[in-house]
């Protein structure tokens, strides 16, 4: 990977990864994991809305794209495939405001295909994203009263 990407946008990987195994097998309900995930690493409220901006701009991704978008099949994988790389570049590119290299990863992604959907939803996703590095919340634990 020549580019270093965002931490947040990292913390964004797993739950991409989730959403596209849906996409590859539809009767699959990790999906549900996807929200309860983002949930836990960015808060409820932020968590659930960054999955659900993260689901729209990858479907919005996969629907002008030739081909299936490339994931690693374990949600938690350290080696990522290549687009997986062109995604974070893409969303890293625009957090940090750099539109032409956004434009030059999507192109990229999306073999030629510069969807004007894409890049407003990855834009939405980019900028809620937020500067602030996200707090890991535990999930709760049942107690015996």
């Amino acid at each position: 990977m020549s580019f270093v990407p965002a931490p947040q946008v990292i913390l964004l990987l797993p739950m991409m990864r989730m959403f596209l195994a849906v996409a590859a097998e539809p009767e699959n309900h990790v999906w549900r994991t996807a929200y309860d995930e983002a949930a836990i690493t960015f808060g409820e409220a932020r968590g659930l809305m960054l999955a659900h901006k993260c689901q729209k701009m990858l479907w919005a991704l996969m629907r002008v794209r030739p081909v299936p978008i490339e994931v690693a099949e374990e949600a938690f994988a350290t080696k990522l495939t290549d687009d997986e790389v062109l995604i974070l570049e893409m969303l890293t590119a625009m957090r940090g405001d750099d539109m032409q290299r956004a434009r030059d990863v999507l192109s990229r992604l999306t073999h030629g295909c510069v969807d004007a959907e894409a890049i407003r939803l990855g834009l939405e996703l980019a900028g809620r994203i937020g500067a602030q590095p996200p707090r890991r919340q535990e999930r709760p634990r049942l107690r015996v009263v």
